[in-house]
């Protein structure tokens, strides 16, 4: 199963530019892909500027965590024990013409763990990812 890296960079760059006091705790999403098949659930815990997100898929854990102060990504593999760690100072995004991101909240509702949360969709060129 292909898990979308629109859909996750969206989410990691969106937590990683949220402040503690702005949400601590820990979000889980529904992957989705490219032909509509579920994929994977993906977990995001998010405190003190450091985003983790935890993915299972075919049997393969990976865990990425970032750390918004130290400009720092790693990436973890248990079942091999191995890691990678990437500086991310001065990465530049490659000069391309952008892709339009609309943001678009659906109206629809629901309570999720006691909590009401409304669906947004997000889009960009050909990928459409749904959050809550």
């Amino acid at each position: 199963m292909k898990i979308s890296l629109l859909a996750l960079s969206l989410a990691l760059v969106s937590a990683s530019t949220l402040s503690a006091k702005a949400f601590e705790g820990k979000a889980q999403f529904q992957t989705y892909g490219p032909s509509g098949k579920k994929g994977p659930v993906m977990e995001m815990y998010l405190k003190d500027g450091k985003t983790r997100v935890e993915t299972e898929a075919r049997g393969h854990q990976s865990i990425v965590i970032m750390d918004q102060k130290a400009k720092t990504m790693l990436m973890l593999m248990p079942e091999k024990k191995m890691y990678m760690q990437r500086d991310l100072k001065g990465m530049q995004p490659k000069a391309k013409t952008p892709e339009k991101i609309s943001f678009k909240k659906t109206g629809h509702s629901e309570v999720i763990a006691g909590y009401k949360a409304e669906e947004w969709v997000i889009s960009s060129g050909k990928h459409t990812t749904h959050f809550w």
